[in-house]
């Protein structure tokens, strides 16, 4: 069964709150497993894919770290022990200006084989969040192709400065990866 998770992108010039994410996850209630990213933390689809499928294993193995799935994803994205931790890394903060939405199905990770990449797909959906000078962006995400070039360094992964962009995204992944071994 292909599974895929929904991605939106918000961006606003006056950053997103703790009372505007807050406002958004209520907007977005039961539509599913909705994890809120800095999109500064994302290098990319094989980022964000690995950070599911890791947390997904996690979770069916009984070794989240995270009660809620939405923050085991974001702190195996993070490549982070602590919530916390993975919350600063990789969650939006008062200084966020763009933000990727992912939506999991309600029953994720229930169902799912233990190797199966999650497929991204831009959300349909408009959501109506009624909250000033917020745009919706996510016309403009390409789901195959996506994330900042800044993911590196806002998760502490440590790169060459001459590393190219294949050298980056393996570094994310190792950092993704072995999230447990560290």
């Amino acid at each position: 069964m292909v599974r895929s998770v929904e991605l939106c992108a918000l961006s606003s010039e006056t950053g997103f709150s703790a009372d505007r994410i807050q406002s958004i996850l209520g907007t977005l209630r039961g539509r599913g497993v909705v994890t809120i990213l800095d999109r500064r933390a994302v290098l990319g689809p094989r980022h964000l894919a690995s950070g599911y499928l890791n947390a997904a294993r996690a979770m069916i193995d009984g070794k989240a770290r995270a009660r809620d799935a939405s923050l085991e994803v974001l702190r195996w994205v993070a490549g982070s022990h602590q919530v916390g931790e993975a919350l600063h890394r990789a969650g939006p903060g008062e200084e966020t200006t763009d933000i990727l939405i992912a939506i999991a199905p309600l029953d994720w990770p229930v169902g799912i084989d233990r190797e199966e990449y999650p497929i991204f797909v831009r959300s349909k959906v408009l959501f109506e969040i009624e909250l000033d000078d917020i745009i919706d962006e996510t016309r403009s995400i390409d789901s195959g192709r996506f994330g900042s070039p800044e993911a590196p360094s806002r998760l502490g992964v440590v790169v060459d400065d001459d590393a190219d962009d294949l050298e980056r995204e393996l570094s994310v992944l190792e950092w993704v990866a072995t999230t447990e071994l560290r």
